[in-house]
């Protein structure tokens, strides 16, 4: 399956989209966050393969 996770920029959601991210790819699922490029969201996953 197939799983893409949002978010919004203002960084309340990074952690728990992480561990959402990662518990999905545990589970053999291709995961994925989709947020913003600038903000929290960019500085945040700028070195992860899952941004």
């Amino acid at each position: 399956m197939n799983i893409c996770i949002t978010g919004g920029g203002t960084g309340g959601h990074l952690m728990i989209a992480e561990a959402l991210v990662e518990a999905a790819s545990n589970a053999g699922h291709s995961a994925i966050f989709m947020g913003s490029t600038h903000g929290q969201d960019q500085k945040y996953f700028k070195d992860s393969e899952c941004f």
